[in-house]
């Protein structure tokens, strides 16, 4: 399982977030020998990943398999989406290289360019909760 987690890591591979249940195969046991696990996955790359940012994977129910049946679709976002501003004044606060730190200390895996994107998604949180914090408090 090691070399099979390294090749996804080596090859810049992300999984794809899923809806419905956790398992995806089951031994078809009964009682304490059924055995449930999660084997079926999709797998993309980052380009992928960021041209499709609404793309899911349906697990359906299993009917004549050990395997669930595997749908991808592409959910419709709940709300839309945000540019993220950078704001200048950020960085006259006491606090911008301790948030920047902390934010990119983060132990990430995988390959630099997806480790890269993660980190920048820290940054991009922790600023706009500390973005809406001053507004409470202003």
């Amino acid at each position: 399982m090691d070399h099979f987690n390294s090749f996804i890591a080596n090859a810049s591979l992300l999984e794809v977030s899923f809806l419905g249940d956790q398992y995806t195969w089951c031994n078809n046991n009964a009682g304490p020998k059924r055995i449930w696990l999660r084997l079926d996955r999709l797998l993309t790359n980052l380009a992928r990943s960021l041209a499709f940012p609404n793309l899911k994977l349906i697990h359906k129910p299993r009917i004549l398999s050990d395997h669930c049946p595997l749908v991808a679709i592409f959910q419709e976002p709940t709300r839309p989406s945000r540019f993220f501003k950078f704001c200048r004044q950020w960085t006259q606060d006491e606090n911008f290289f301790d948030l920047i730190s902390s934010s990119w200390a983060l132990d990430t895996e995988g390959p630099p360019l997806v480790k890269l994107h993660k980190n920048l998604l820290c940054c991009k949180s922790a600023f706009s909760r500390q973005k809406q914090k001053k507004r409470r408090y202003s």
